[in-house]
């Protein structure tokens, strides 16, 4: 069994031409069709603290305060 980090809050629907937004949700139905042994766990969101840790804290600030 393997653990799978999802939610339907991590897909989107822009009106794009990149698949990308999408590619959550096509990959867990691919794998819920092929019977793949999956403990689905919902993700929880990051906090800025953390996302600092690997990200200039203004740039942060600046993207999540748009």
């Amino acid at each position: 069994m393997i653990d799978v980090f999802y939610s339907e809050k991590m897909v989107s629907d822009p009106v794009s031409f990149s698949p990308s937004a999408k590619k959550p949700r096509l990959l867990m139905e691919y794998l819920r069709e092929r019977g793949f042994p999956m403990n689905v766990i919902e993700p929880k969101p990051a906090s800025r603290d953390t996302i600092a840790q690997v990200h200039d804290r203004e740039y942060i600030d600046g993207v999540l305060d748009c």
